[in-house]
């Protein structure tokens, strides 16, 4: 490890799903001073997110300076054929060491807190508290490992993003139930931060606040520019939960002048109105290269699992694997086995999979072409427009090797703006659903926020950028050597001066994840899938 040079330092604040449509000047104005000052003193604009845009990728991505393609994380879930198996991703996957580990290599004291996707904690030169992807505080979250005992003593109650009841509603009544819990999970934030900022005298930190995108999901059209205002008394509960996420900006950036600190405020992904549900496994259903399971095996099926759960308790959450699907796997050619956002279409090929049904050279490429074209021709039943907005392959909507391939499927669906997809075959042949004028969904889209801010910061309208971009320019921004594996390049624009760029030379970075570090326990897996599910983000 090398010694950091005194130079400056940087927070930066993680608004997980935030979108310039809901965090206007109008909400600035009126309920969030501390991030109305910092936009409009600092150089800001719309952050586009990766593809596919969903947490794991883009946080991933905002924390490496690498793509997904490079950085081999792409959603929530992961496929081995040879298993015939799915399980959960994790940090542990990432090809590419994050900025905390490259930091910490150059000799910068570095906090990560509630930063998605970096369970399992690896060794840094500072402090780590596991964000969404772990499986909570009951598991190590943290490292050093000490700081858990510390920071559970303080916060009894410290959760990674608030739980959110359906069973209460969604009117002023339901809000009211919900939204201290999301205002809780605010205050742990800043908490853990001065707690953190207490023992460790960081150059860098990092917050990410989780429930602004939770917010997004449940209760879009409240929070919408273009809706919120036919909403009145739902309007101004958010504008008490605004104003208190406001008050934790607040006082982060109060640990950030202590160090003359720049801020810089990212978000992932956006949000935007969900308007249809998707389910491509009818389509394969009625294509006939998926088969439903028939009446007699579900009856069978539901039995076996009663036998089972006597004799052996199901793991509380456990994943439910592609034979347990309301689809005869075994006798299929062809299923969408995971989502995020996009889907991923695995064909079952023969030597492949146990019971591949499909061979491997001329009927898959046959069949892989079929499917493009079905796809391709799926139209909206309202607007008459495709579905889908790109199908191919993963190589060629992810820029992914044919070893990472394996794990994402043979085909990806991209879904339209506002379309959400669904692995079910509930609602018969409705392929396509659209969404009701009362739904209050949201879904996600590309277009995030960034924001600057600080001495030789320039105050300015930003052009968009790419979030890939996120990380070399906090690493110029430190002083830092880029890493020359980034697919990322410097916002120079932002600085009122040119600055100077160093990478490091000779850099070796590993191909397939981080051996240093294990694969979640089915325990593990188990709950970071339960929690996923609580809060709708899987099936």
């Amino acid at each position: 490890m090398t010694t950091a040079k005194q130079g400056k330092k940087i927070v930066i604040i993680g608004l997980d799903g935030a979108t310039w449509n809901v965090f206007d000047d109008s909400l600035l104005k009126s309920c969030m001073p501390n991030f109305w000052r910092l936009k409009h003193k600092g150089f800001s604009g719309v952050l586009r997110s990766t593809e596919p845009p969903i947490t794991p990728a883009a946080w991933t991505t905002c924390i490496t300076g690498c793509s997904p393609g490079k950085h081999g994380i792409i959603g929530w879930h992961k496929y081995d054929h040879g298993r015939d198996k799915l399980s959960m991703s994790s940090a542990a996957d990432c090809a590419v060491p994050n900025m905390w580990r490259e930091l910490s290599e150059q000799g910068y004291k570095v906090v990560s807190i509630n930063v998605p996707w970096t369970y399992p904690c690896s060794p840094v030169n500072g402090a780590i508290i596991a964000g969404y992807g772990c499986p909570g505080p009951a598991s190590d979250f943290t490292y050093p490992a000490r700081l858990k005992e510390q920071l559970l003593s303080e916060i009894p109650d410290y959760d990674i993003v608030a739980s959110w009841d359906k069973s209460v509603g969604y009117d002023i009544n339901g809000l009211n139930f919900n939204l201290p819990r999301v205002e809780r999970s605010f205050e742990h934030r800043v908490q853990a931060a001065r707690l953190v900022s207490s023992q460790i005298n960081w150059d860098i930190m990092m917050v990410q606040f989780h429930d602004t995108d939770l917010l997004c999901h449940h209760i879009w059209p409240y929070l919408d520019k273009k809706t919120r205002n036919d909403y009145p008394d739902q309007r101004d509960r958010l504008a008490v939960t605004f104003t208190k996420l406001d008050a934790a900006i607040g006082e982060l950036l109060k640990l950030a002048q202590k160090k003359d600190a720049l801020v810089a405020v990212v978000s992932d992904h956006g949000l935007c109105r969900k308007t249809a549900k998707l389910k491509p496994n009818v389509l394969l259903c009625r294509w006939r290269y998926l088969r439903p399971k028939n009446g007699l095996s579900r009856l069978t099926e539901r039995f076996v699992r009663r036998i089972v759960s006597r004799s052996k308790r199901r793991t509380r959450g456990a994943l439910k694997q592609p034979q347990e699907f309301e689809f005869d796997w075994a006798g299929s050619k062809a299923m969408m086995m995971t989502m995020a956002v996009n889907g991923h279409l695995f064909l079952n090929v023969k030597g492949r999979q146990p019971n591949g049904k499909v061979g491997p050279s001329g009927e898959y490429s046959r069949i892989i072409k079929e499917l493009s074209e079905l796809f391709g021709k799926v139209l909206n039943p309202v607007t008459g427009q495709p579905v889908f907005a790109k199908v191919g392959s993963p190589q060629k909507i992810y820029g992914l090797n044919a070893v990472k391939q394996s794990r994402f499927g043979d085909l990806v669906l991209v879904p339209q703006s506002g379309i959400e997809m669904s692995l079910s075959h509930s609602g018969k042949d409705r392929a396509v659903e659209m969404m009701g004028d009362d739904s209050l969904a949201g879904a996600h889209c590309y277009e995030g926020i960034y924001l600057f801010c600080g001495k030789a910061i320039r105050a300015s309208d930003g052009p968009v950028t790419d979030i890939v971009n996120v990380a070399p320019t906090i690493y110029a921004a430190l002083g830092a050597k880029l890493p020359n594996y980034m697919d990322g390049t410097v916002l120079d624009d932002i600085f009122e001066k040119k600055v100077n760029i160093t990478y490091q030379t000779g850099r070796i970075v590993t191909v397939d994840g981080d051996s240093n570090r294990k694969a979640l326990s089915s325990n593990e897996e188990a709950e970071v899938n339960r929690r996923l599910s609580a809060l709708g983000y899987v099936e």
